[in-house]
């Protein structure tokens, strides 16, 4: 993991795996085996996107800072998003989901086994009637 100026995240996949080999080796290894080319690219976080979804959340109420932050968690969101729904055409629909994996990815880290689950329970009410969160 690698970061930009801006300190956001990227990746190479440069990452060793216990066997020595690295993660971007053995993942080629496996297409080559399945009869698929390996593309080899250097994934470089959509920064635009990431300013708009950190705009729209603030916009809509999401924490941004402090301990309930979900900006932590939205380049996660943004890479997702950029790989998985790039077919959709719809930016707003990109938006939401980016917005819904951070905040799934935030809840995912947040709550630590489950420990403090009493306000997770009013959040999709909240986020389907488009009310701020925290």
């Amino acid at each position: 993991m690698t970061r930009t100026e801006d300190s956001l995240s990227t990746s190479t996949l440069d990452v060793k795996a216990s066997t020595g080999t690295g993660v971007r080796q053995a993942i080629a290894n496996f297409l080559q085996h399945c009869g698929l080319q390996y593309k080899d690219i250097t994934f470089i976080l959509d920064e635009v996107m990431f300013n708009e979804c950190c705009q729209e959340a603030i916009n809509r109420g999401f924490p941004m800072d402090g301990k309930d932050s979900i900006r932590p968690y939205i380049p996660a969101a943004v890479a997702l998003t950029a790989n998985a729904y790039a077919h959709l055409p719809d930016y707003a629909t990109k938006m939401w989901i980016c917005l819904l994996v951070s905040v799934s990815i935030g809840i995912d880290d947040y709550l630590g086994g489950g420990l403090d689950m009493v306000h997770l329970f009013s959040f999709n009410e909240r986020f389907a009637s488009c009310q701020p969160q925290g």
